[in-house]
């Protein structure tokens, strides 16, 4: 068997109190915040702490971070850009690659000489963050969420000031998946249940107007999995894929219709699905991290050899070699998911 890397539990580090992230993040002199978010990775991270900020906050929401504010932040208020800038004293935008909500607000809050950070979700594309239809901005304040994350935002933004995230929200989703797992049963056929996890590389290269040396789609990526598992005579095969945040669900209705195994599209929240599946497989999408960290065997399904997308940080390994290194699809070689295993630090 192989021993995945597991995470240390430890949503209680660092105090989750005003004055300490205030003081964390030297936002001692910040009383008004305008919150400018499109993307989830990054909505999910900021509504985290910002109800802990302990200041009047305003938002600019769209896409898919308006849904995950409702969830977090149901009565807020909502303003436009231009009024945000007027009344704030600090910006903190999220980071992404859909629109350019977050890159032009960040651009009108320097110019405006308005405090502004970036944070960002995740370990990857950094650069890409701060493109958009032929110009640059360069980032003034970067809020990361790990020393991971850290040390390669230096690489890319050496002028910037970098601070870490007091607490890391991904423990906190991760205790959850965890916490889920220990009460799934298993399925009395000895069926083996994949969860397919979407990453919207198509859409990426239409939203930035420009064709990307990807290499391959999310639906190249889906038939690649599909041809790996009937290759190997799975009996009692369930596929589930999971939708990006960002992705129209219907596309993958459409392209499983050319599948040799049955799938579906699921509409459950993240930690259910990752609750319910064997094994996760995916291109680079956080909730990677996710199921390694809960101890789900996890792999990468790149469907050509090498690839100039963004590479998976966490060095999981491909799909077949995930198969061949536990022994899948073999139900009697299910492993045993106990929290006691959970100890190790990132």
């Amino acid at each position: 068997m192989v021993a995945y890397r597991g995470c240390k539990l430890s949503p209680g580090a660092g105090a989750r109190s005003s004055d300490s992230l205030r003081e964390s993040l030297t936002l001692t002199n910040s009383s008004r915040f305008l919150v400018a978010s499109h993307d989830a990775g990054g909505a999910e991270v900021i509504a985290d702490f910002v109800p802990v900020l302990g200041a009047e906050t305003r938002f600019v929401t769209a896409g898919p971070a308006r849904s995950i504010f409702d969830k977090v932040l149901p009565v807020r208020t909502e303003v436009s850009v231009e009024e945000g800038l007027a009344w704030a004293d600090t910006v903190i935008v999220a980071t992404g690659w859909q629109t350019d909500l977050e890159i032009s607000t960040q651009a009108k809050a320097q110019s405006r000489g308005l405090r502004t950070a970036a944070v960002l979700d995740n370990w990857d594309i950094f650069d890409e963050r701060f493109n958009r239809h032929g110009y640059h901005i360069e980032p003034a304040e970067l809020w990361v969420v790990d020393k991971l994350a850290a040390r390669k935002a230096e690489g890319f933004f050496p002028g910037a000031l970098i601070k870490i995230l007091p607490w890391n929200h991904y423990d906190l989703v991760v205790e959850a998946i965890v916490e889920a797992r220990s009460n799934r049963t298993e399925p009395v056929d000895g069926g083996f249940r994949v969860l397919f996890l979407g990453e919207n590389v198509q859409g990426f290269e239409a939203t930035l107007n420009q064709r990307q040396p990807f290499g391959f789609s999310q639906f190249d990526a889906l038939a690649y999995v599909d041809r790996v598992l009937n290759g190997r005579n799975v009996r009692g095969l369930d596929i589930r894929i999971r939708p990006h945040p960002s992705e129209n669900p219907c596309r993958y209705r459409d392209a499983i219709v050319d599948l040799k195994n049955a799938a579906n599209v699921s509409d459950l929240d993240l930690v259910a699905d990752l609750a319910w599946c064997d094994i996760a497989v995916g291109i680079s999408s956080i909730a990677l991290y996710y199921a390694n960290h809960a101890l789900i065997p996890t792999g990468t399904c790149y469907p050509v050899p090498v690839s100039n997308y963004h590479s998976s940080p966490w060095d999981l390994p491909t799909l077949e070699a995930l198969l061949d290194q536990t022994g899948w699809p073999d139900p009697r070689r299910v492993p045993e998911l106990q929290k006691d295993k959970l100890e190790f630090d990132l």
